[in-house]
């Protein structure tokens, strides 16, 4: 992952997530925009290109990070099949 700005990360979540499922600017300005993840770093690994994919966020208090990544559809079920 590589960390980058606050605006980048915001282009980033536009782009792979559609605004869509979820992931819409309502949500970014409630989770993400928000005064309590001021301070907060901004960590990104973009998706493989020839894989289909769904965007993860994570938030991590302790080390006052937001993770942006990527996993397989196949990866998300087993995730939630286990």
């Amino acid at each position: 992952m590589r960390e980058v700005t606050k605006s980048e990360f915001k282009d980033a979540y536009i782009r792979y997530g559609g605004l869509k499922e979820g992931y819409d600017l309502e949500y970014w300005d409630q989770q993400i925009n928000t005064a309590k993840k001021t301070g907060f770093k901004y960590l990104l690994k973009e998706p493989e290109p020839e894989n289909a994919h769904r965007m993860m966020l994570v938030d991590d208090y302790s080390s006052k990070e937001i993770r942006m990544f990527f996993v397989s559809i196949g990866q998300e079920e087993s995730i939630f099949n286990s």
